[in-house]
């Protein structure tokens, strides 16, 4: 095994810990996430994460687009961690944004490159792609 299960748990706990900053729009504890530069793939742009100060702002307009868009809340559908090598990991995550309703807005499929630095696993890049919801 490439990492140990403390470090899958921390992996796991680091991912959770962003989800729940964006959900109740903390940019400053979605920002601590992060090493910087970090980069963004959101299935259409390549954004560039250089500091914690355009963290910080973007974090606030991507919690303002998703608020606009209905959505309350999230839930995490599936997590599933693949070791790459022992300070390196990609987190596969889906994920649903979820309106006041319960209903589901946006379903989201992302891979995090987690990497184990002196402070902790930090996200240094995300892949990510997002799709309306559909009623069944």
């Amino acid at each position: 095994m490439l990492i140990s299960s403390e470090d899958q748990k921390a992996i796991e706990a680091r991912l959770h810990a962003y989800l729940a900053a964006f959900e109740k729009g903390d940019a400053e504890a979605y920002a601590e996430q992060f090493t910087f530069p970090a980069c963004i793939w959101d299935g259409v742009n390549w954004i560039a994460i250089p500091d914690r100060e355009t963290c910080l702002k973007k974090c606030q307009s991507w919690v303002q687009e998703a608020r606009e868009a209905g959505a309350a809340r999230g839930a995490t559908l599936d997590m599933r961690i693949i070791p790459l090598l022992s300070k390196a990991a990609v987190n596969q995550l889906s994920y649903q944004r979820v309106g006041p309703d319960g209903r589901a807005t946006e379903n989201i499929r992302a891979a995090y490159l987690m990497l184990k630095l002196d402070d902790g696993w930090k996200i240094a890049t995300i892949v990510g792609e997002s799709e309306p919801a559909t009623l069944d």
